[in-house]
């Protein structure tokens, strides 16, 4: 998920109503012009930490990713 959040520190993302997904091929209709928003920072959260958690949440939107691959039990 780091490389996402990287890609976003360097370039703006467009609103869905400026870029919507079509669900066909095609080419990129990117527009830079249109972007409102860059990612300035991110932090990783350690697993099973819960107070970082509730840190990140109250700074700021959370994303999770999940290795579906890896069972625990």
């Amino acid at each position: 998920m780091d490389n996402a959040f990287n890609y976003l520190k360097a370039n703006k993302l467009e609103k869905e109503a400026d870029y919507a997904y079509t669900g066909v091929g095609g080419t990129c209709k990117y527009n830079s012009a249109k972007g409102v928003t860059n990612d300035r920072s991110y932090t990783d959260v350690a697993v099973n930490n819960q107070a970082q958690l509730e840190a990140a949440v109250g700074h700021g939107p959370v994303s999770v990713a999940i290795e579906a691959d890896k069972a625990v039990f």
